[in-house]
């Protein structure tokens, strides 16, 4: 049985603006660094025959903190990045609402019809993370993989396991910061044993 376990990063000082990030990137905050800390302790008697994480400098720096002392290499794979927004990247939520309306709903309402100008849409996305994931489980077939991404990175793996539409893709809870989806393949059988996990966070370190 392979088993993907499927990690956010941490807060990021983009996360506290309400800023897109998308490709681009920001640092992890205090306390996105005190929740991969405390994901870490919780993962401490797991077992990982590989790490994998997005080349995004946020899931790197969580990495980092999640190998902990382990002897293992962690790969950067550009393929985990977040979905591209393109030129909306770097720009305010509240910014990118009032100069696009029109397109900003679409992204809320109809995730499936949406693309970001100069970004990729949801499939396009979708597609990219899956062929870098099906190599990893070709490459580890029955091992322990941690892998480290993105919030609507995890949400399109898990609704390609489910055989969920990308319209309904925000109808499922958030992929809040280090949360913890775990995903068990043997086979054709799938089973998502947890998803969105933040049971390891303390109330201060939470963010909802």
């Amino acid at each position: 049985m392979t088993k993907l376990f499927l990690v956010r990063h941490g807060q990021t000082y983009w996360n506290v603006e309400q800023r897109m990030q998308g490709w681009k990137d920001s640092p992890l905050t205090d306390i996105g660094v005190n929740q991969a800390k405390q994901l870490s302790e919780s993962l401490k008697n797991e077992i990982f025959n590989a790490i994998y994480t997005s080349s995004s400098g946020r899931a790197v720096q969580t990495a980092k903190i999640l190998k902990n002392n382990r002897d293992i290499k962690i790969v950067k794979n550009d393929n985990l990045r977040e979905i591209n927004f393109g030129s909306w990247d770097g720009h305010l939520f509240s910014e990118l609402e009032n100069k696009f309306p029109d397109k900003f709903k679409q992204l809320k309402e109809n995730p499936h019809l949406f693309e970001s100008p100069l970004g990729e849409s949801f499939l396009t996305a979708q597609n990219r993370v899956l062929f870098a994931i099906n190599r990893i489980i070709l490459n580890h077939f029955g091992e322990n993989i941690l892998i480290i991404s993105h919030a609507i990175v995890i949400k399109l793996i898990i609704s390609y396991y489910k055989k969920q539409h990308i319209r309904d893709i925000w109808n499922t809870p958030p992929i809040e910061q280090t949360a913890l989806s775990i995903i068990e393949i043997d086979n054709r059988f799938v089973n998502i044993v947890r998803y969105g996990d933040t049971s390891h966070l303390s109330e201060d370190n939470a963010t909802y």
